[in-house]
C-alpha cells in the first residue's frame, strides 16, 4: 500500500526513544523517516522522549549535535519539532533541552 495523505488531512511524524548518540540504527531510522515526511508532506515531529541520557548537560553539549542534528539531516526533517521530556532526559539537567530549542530553530 502506498503511503499518501488525503486532501485537507494533516500528517506528521512521532518519534520516542531515539537518544542513540548517532549509532547506525538510529541513522537507519531517520533516512526511514526522512523518506517518509516527504512522501507525506509531513508538517511536524512529535518527539516522545528519551532524546539522551541527559547526564550532565547543557544547551551547548556536543551530545545534541551528535545524537540530533548530524542524524536527522533530511531536508524533509527541517520542520518544527514538538518534544517531550522523558524518564532519561531528566537525568542531569533537563532544561538544557528547552534551552537547545532556542538556539534550534525547530525546537530539537
Amino acid at each position: 500500500m502506498a503511503l499518501a495523505t488525503p486532501p485537507g488531512a494533516v500528517s506528521f511524524l512521532v518519534v520516542g526513544d531515539w537518544g542513540q548518540h548517532g549509532s547506525s540504527d538510529q541513522r537507519r531510522v531517520a533516512r526511514s523517516m526522512g523518506a517518509t515526511a516527504e512522501k507525506l508532506g509531513a508538517s511536524f515531529v512529535i518527539s516522545t522522549g528519551t532524546t539522551s541520557t541527559g547526564r550532565g548537560r547543557s544547551a551547548d553539549d556536543a551530545q545534541f549535535r551528535a545524537t540530533f542534528d548530524y542524524v536527522y539531516t533530511d531536508k524533509s526533517l527541517q520542520i518544527d519539532w514538538f518534544p517531550v521530556l522523558g524518564n532519561h532526559d531528566y537525568h542531569g539537567k533537563p532544561d538544557a533541552e528547552v534551552e537547545y530549542s532556542k538556539k534550534n530553530r525547530a525546537g530539537r
